[in-house]
């Protein structure tokens, strides 16, 4: 009795076939992919930054309305004796990584949240082993003095935010609710130059590439996807009633001595005294 084996496997050609339609719909998928995890990034990002924003208002509601601020807690001597809560602020010691710290150390936020899901730098990352147990008012030490803001070498946050000195610190640095006045946001290239942009890792944070998108969070603790160094929500500055740049430091204009310019700024030390604080300028990318 004979039997016949019917059992065929594909042609060359029925799996070349198969091969370019699965071919075609990754084609159509993969962009589709990366749009919606570029979305999700950008949501958490934003998300991040009202929760950080929003922890300083928690603070200054307990605070006579300021922000946190390193130097007001690690105050100078008075008579070369430390005094817990007075004295004068010890403006050196308000960095960002400070700031940051001593928001972290009094529960404001998590370090976790001081690194953007869209973070394209390999010198920043999150600072994974933050010791508590470092607080020692006696000793005039109120967060954990390992953290760092150094895009240069090792920064455990992202984001730019005022920077604490002169006028607008004093104008801004606080729950002002003033929703045209930015004190927090992504990083943008120096001075906000768009020539420097081009090669700026900022500007692969959000949006197309070589374009910047940042999320800005205002006084009012809104938060908005900016595509533009000059936002239409800030008012302008200077003599000549310029548009106003998120990232320069206009100190040049009329309006930086009242406080009015916003600068955006990852500043890793500060130096010099109440007087004269002095920012270093090569902190950017």
């Amino acid at each position: 009795m004979n039997r016949t084996n019917n059992k065929q496997g594909f042609t060359l050609v029925e799996l070349l076939v198969v091969i370019a339609i699965i071919g075609i719909l990754l084609a159509i998928l993969l962009p589709a992919l990366a749009r919606a995890r570029a979305t999700a990034r950008a949501t958490r990002d934003a998300t991040q930054l009202k929760q950080v924003h929003s922890g300083w208002l928690t603070s200054a509601a307990q605070s006579g309305g300021i922000f946190p601020t390193p130097g007001l807690k690690r105050r100078l001597p008075v008579n070369g004796q430390l005094i817990m809560g007075r004295g004068p602020e010890d403006v050196t010691q308000n960095s960002h990584a400070n700031v940051h710290s001593l928001a972290v150390m009094e529960n404001l936020y998590p370090a976790e949240l001081l690194v953007s899901t869209a973070e394209v730098s390999p010198n920043v990352s999150t600072m994974t082993f933050y010791e508590y147990d470092r607080k020692n008012p006696a000793q005039n030490v109120y967060w954990d003095d390992r953290m760092r803001s150094d895009l240069l070498a090792v920064s455990h946050t992202s984001y730019a935010a005022l920077p604490l000195a002169g006028p607008r610190k004093a104008k801004h640095w606080n729950s002002s609710s003033d929703s045209s006045f930015a004190t927090l946001g992504n990083r943008g290239c120096k001075d906000g130059d768009v020539q420097q942009m081009l090669n700026s890792k900022t500007s692969e944070i959000h949006g197309p590439p070589r374009e910047w998108w940042g999320h800005i969070v205002y006084n009012d603790n809104s938060v908005q996807l900016e595509k533009t160094f000059f936002p239409e929500k800030f008012k302008r500055v200077g003599t000549n009633n310029a548009f106003d740049n998120t990232f320069k430091n206009d100190l040049g204009s009329a309006s930086s001595g009242t406080g009015s310019d916003v600068w955006l700024y990852l500043v890793k030390s500060m130096g010099g005294n109440a007087n004269a604080v002095t920012i270093p300028t090569d902190n950017w990318d």
